[in-house]
């Protein structure tokens, strides 16, 4: 479920360099909002899944939650980050897209540093 989380986000910074050669708007809000849906399906499933943890011991537990919360930072500057890639002249990289995708990365190395460690 986390390597599907990952690639949707992959999928949706795709969308984003899309966009950015064919200023197609209804595609960049396509991207998000599969983003959107498809992350709420796997978090869905995700919390089933960490709630079994729960009964194994609170540590375990606790840092499989930790999965769900490192994305929060991502979802709390997605629209923003959508507003600056809509306003931006910029076909290449811009200090937004540096900053929303070193978020991507630190939550994808967090996530794989839990379940390496469980």
């Amino acid at each position: 479920l986390v390597d599907k989380k990952n690639r949707i986000f992959s999928q949706f910074l795709t969308a984003v360099n899309q966009y950015k050669t064919s200023r197609d708007v209804s595609a960049l809000q396509d991207g998000k909002k599969r983003l959107e849906t498809d992350r709420a399906d796997i978090n869905t499933k995700l919390t089933n899944a960490i709630a079994v943890f729960k009964e194994e011991g609170q540590n375990v537990y606790d840092k499989a939650q930790d999965l769900l919360r490192y994305e929060k930072a991502i979802m709390d500057s997605l629209d923003g980050y959508i507003t600056s890639v809509q306003k931006s002249q910029q076909k290449s990289a811009s200090p937004e897209d540096t900053q929303f995708t070193q978020k991507v990365t630190d939550a994808r190395t967090r996530s794989e540093s839990i379940l390496a460690s469980l």
